[in-house]
């Protein structure tokens, strides 16, 4: 299930979902990102590490955030 589509039940592990956040959100900004865009692609990293269990090994990777918004495009 990709980010945006709320599903508590697919929620592992929030540890470091906040730090994931602010450099996604760091990230994005420093790509000269809309600042509303960045903000919903920091949420999307967050909530895609959330579904994953580890601090550090939950971290999704870009491949897999992107694949993420093109599933939440396609449905």
């Amino acid at each position: 299930m990709p980010p945006g589509r709320g599903d508590a039940r697919r929620t592992r592990d929030t540890t470091g979902a906040g730090d994931v956040f602010h450099g996604a959100l760091a990230l994005a900004l420093g790509a000269r990102a809309a600042v509303a865009e960045s903000f919903r692609f920091a949420a999307a990293v967050a909530a895609l590490k959330c579904m994953q269990a580890g601090g550090r090994a939950g971290v999704p990777s870009l491949d897999r955030v992107f694949a993420a918004f093109e599933e939440l495009k396609e449905s």
